[in-house]
């Protein structure tokens, strides 16, 4: 079970890089980067709670 749990812990840590680097990156279009930042700020409200 410990290694289910380090698992998911980690593809969370590099969906949140994945989806902070797309906010950033400025080649990709704009409403591209829109939906990254919205997803992103979704998903660290999720881990607040």
């Amino acid at each position: 079970m410990r290694c289910v749990v380090r698992t998911y812990e980690s593809q969370m840590r590099e969906l949140e890089n994945d989806l902070e680097q797309m906010a950033e990156n400025q080649m990709l279009g704009d409403e591209t980067r829109r939906v990254a930042r919205e997803i992103y700020k979704v998903w660290r409200r999720i881990q607040e709670d």
